[in-house]
């Protein structure tokens, strides 16, 4: 906000190039360097003790939600759905959903594209054009991360919705809550898998696993590196217009440097 230079027009293309080529370019390469170099360094142990006093704090809560949270349902079944109805049994499913972390349907679409890596792969190796290295060729990081987050809305969501059409609406959004905590710990919890020494050792095996973790990371850090340029664009726009309409006088320079323009006094040289 304080660097008039932040909101020019060729530094903000510039940057959204770079933002381009870091997320998108060579099936995401650059972003997995990254994550792998700053987040997932190989360690002998956790990234963080999980018998810390956080952990403690976050069990306590997660365990008295779920505890809640099951009665609550358990109270709209006995006011709603009857023993003797069609759809007792699937309330009896969409009540276990309801309180499972979300992560089934995108469990599963990453599985199949690791398949599918596995084949291309194998198929490049007979035809000579692939290498034991070569992982980036796969399935498409960013089109994964959507799909992902897709399946996890959907999945996170649906068990609940006939709480919000019966008006139970605060039950809906403890339901929504508890999915969100119990998925950020699965999450955590996958990404130390991958933190382990050991992890290597998996292959292919844990290509799944590392897939889910990368597209979860890797829609997390677009969302939030997106909702940074679109505020940014307000202000290079509002730039943009303040220089095509009177290029001599910027106004953001005007609001940040609010004391008169410093001006070199003129000195007389004494002989």
């Amino acid at each position: 906000l304080f660097n008039p230079y932040q909101f020019s027009k060729c530094y903000f293309v510039d940057d959204l190039r770079s933002w381009l080529a870091f997320f998108f370019r060579e099936g995401s390469s650059h972003w997995v360097e990254w994550y792998r170099k700053t987040q997932l360094e190989p360690k002998r142990g956790f990234r963080h003790s999980v018998w810390d006093v956080k952990f403690l704090l976050g069990f306590f809560v997660l365990a008295v939600w779920f505890s809640e949270l099951s009665q609550k349902l358990e109270l709209f079944q006995s006011i709603f759905v009857s023993a003797e109805d069609s759809l007792a049994e699937r309330w009896s499913a969409s009540q276990s959903a309801a309180l499972a972390p979300p992560i089934a349907l995108a469990t599963a679409l990453c599985l199949l594209a690791s398949i599918a890596e596995c084949l291309c792969c194998c198929r490049g190796r007979r035809t000579g054009r692939g290498s034991d290295g070569d992982r980036t060729g796969g399935f498409p990081l960013p089109l994964l991360a959507l799909l992902v987050v897709l399946l996890e809305t959907a999945e996170a969501a649906a068990p609940l919705l006939v709480l919000e059409v019966q008006g139970w609406r605060r039950t809906f959004v403890s339901g929504l809550v508890l999915k969100l905590l119990l998925f950020s710990l699965v999450l955590f919890l996958a990404e130390s898998v991958l933190n382990r020494c050991y992890f290597a050792k998996l292959g292919a095996c844990g290509r799944p696993l590392e897939l889910f973790v990368y597209a979860n990371r890797l829609a997390r850090d677009l969302v939030v590196s997106a909702l940074l340029f679109c505020t940014l664009a307000i202000g290079v726009l509002l730039n943009s217009l303040n220089e095509a309409v009177c290029p001599s006088w910027n106004l953001h320079q005007l609001l940040i440097y609010r004391a008169r323009p410093l001006r070199p006094q003129s000195t007389k040289m004494s002989l």
